[in-house]
Protein backbone atom coordinates (compact mmCIF):
# COMPACT_ATOMS: atom_id res chain seq x y z
CA UNK A 1 0.00 0.00 0.00
CA UNK A 2 1.14 3.56 0.13
CA UNK A 3 3.63 5.01 2.93
CA UNK A 4 2.69 6.24 6.31
CA UNK A 5 1.78 9.47 6.36
CA UNK A 6 1.73 11.76 9.43
CA UNK A 7 0.07 14.55 11.40
CA UNK A 8 2.30 15.71 14.22
CA UNK A 9 1.21 17.66 16.92
CA UNK A 10 3.00 20.08 19.46
CA UNK A 11 1.36 21.40 22.62
CA UNK A 12 2.96 23.47 25.44
CA UNK A 13 2.57 26.27 27.46
CA UNK A 14 5.40 29.23 27.50
CA UNK A 15 5.61 31.87 30.42
CA UNK A 16 6.02 35.21 29.33
CA UNK A 17 9.02 37.00 31.59
CA UNK A 18 9.76 39.92 29.43
CA UNK A 19 7.73 41.84 26.66
CA UNK A 20 9.01 45.09 26.15
CA UNK A 21 7.37 45.73 22.57
CA UNK A 22 3.82 45.22 24.56
CA UNK A 23 2.91 42.70 21.60
CA UNK A 24 -0.33 41.08 22.16
CA UNK A 25 0.14 37.28 24.05
CA UNK A 26 -2.05 36.22 20.99
CA UNK A 27 0.61 37.90 18.09
CA UNK A 28 3.15 36.00 19.89
CA UNK A 29 1.82 32.76 20.15
CA UNK A 30 1.05 32.58 16.30
CA UNK A 31 4.17 33.81 16.12
CA UNK A 32 5.76 30.89 18.23
CA UNK A 33 3.71 28.42 16.49
CA UNK A 34 5.19 29.11 12.96
CA UNK A 35 8.41 28.90 14.11
CA UNK A 36 8.14 25.86 15.19
CA UNK A 37 6.11 24.41 12.91
CA UNK A 38 9.22 25.52 10.26
CA UNK A 39 12.25 24.35 13.05
CA UNK A 40 10.28 20.96 12.87
CA UNK A 41 10.14 20.96 8.61
CA UNK A 42 13.81 22.38 8.34
CA UNK A 43 14.24 19.89 11.24
CA UNK A 44 12.68 16.67 8.89
CA UNK A 45 14.61 18.49 5.09
CA UNK A 46 18.27 18.35 6.77
CA UNK A 47 17.28 14.30 7.98
CA UNK A 48 16.30 13.35 4.67
CA UNK A 49 19.99 14.95 3.31
CA UNK A 50 21.71 12.69 5.68
CA UNK A 51 19.45 10.07 4.79
CA UNK A 52 17.64 9.57 8.44
CA UNK A 53 14.64 10.32 10.44
CA UNK A 54 16.02 12.91 13.04
CA UNK A 55 13.20 13.06 15.39
CA UNK A 56 12.30 9.25 15.09
CA UNK A 57 9.02 10.06 13.37
CA UNK A 58 8.52 7.09 11.96
CA UNK A 59 9.44 4.68 14.68
CA UNK A 60 5.68 4.08 15.95
CA UNK A 61 4.77 3.14 12.13
CA UNK A 62 7.82 0.58 12.86
CA UNK A 63 7.15 -0.47 15.85
CA UNK A 64 3.67 -1.02 15.43
CA UNK A 65 2.38 -1.07 11.73
CA UNK A 66 5.11 -3.60 10.59
CA UNK A 67 2.29 -5.80 9.06
CA UNK A 68 0.82 -2.24 7.32
CA UNK A 69 3.94 -1.31 6.03
CA UNK A 70 7.54 -3.02 4.96
CA UNK A 71 10.23 -1.86 6.16
CA UNK A 72 11.63 -0.10 2.79
CA UNK A 73 8.28 1.67 3.37
CA UNK A 74 8.64 3.35 6.28
CA UNK A 75 11.85 3.78 5.72
CA UNK A 76 11.28 6.12 2.90
CA UNK A 77 9.88 8.89 5.57
CA UNK A 78 10.65 12.26 4.31
CA UNK A 79 9.14 15.41 4.33
CA UNK A 80 6.37 14.53 2.27
CA UNK A 81 4.98 11.85 4.74
CA UNK A 82 4.05 14.42 6.85
CA UNK A 83 0.71 15.64 5.71
CA UNK A 84 0.36 18.40 8.97
CA UNK A 85 2.19 19.75 11.62
CA UNK A 86 -0.07 21.38 14.17
CA UNK A 87 1.72 23.61 17.12
CA UNK A 88 -0.27 25.23 19.76
CA UNK A 89 1.94 26.93 22.07
CA UNK A 90 -0.01 28.43 25.07
CA UNK A 91 1.53 31.58 26.69
CA UNK A 92 0.69 32.45 30.83
CA UNK A 93 2.26 35.53 31.88
CA UNK A 94 4.02 35.61 34.73
CA UNK A 95 3.77 37.83 37.94
CA UNK A 96 6.66 40.81 36.93
CA UNK A 97 4.53 40.81 33.58
CA UNK A 98 2.86 44.00 34.27
CA UNK A 99 6.67 45.99 35.18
Amino acid sequence: GNKPSYILVVKANALMVQNEEQRSINNIEKDLNKKIQKDILDTVKKGEELGTDVLNISEKSYRYYLKKWDLNMIKAFDVHSIKNIKVMIHIEQSENYKR
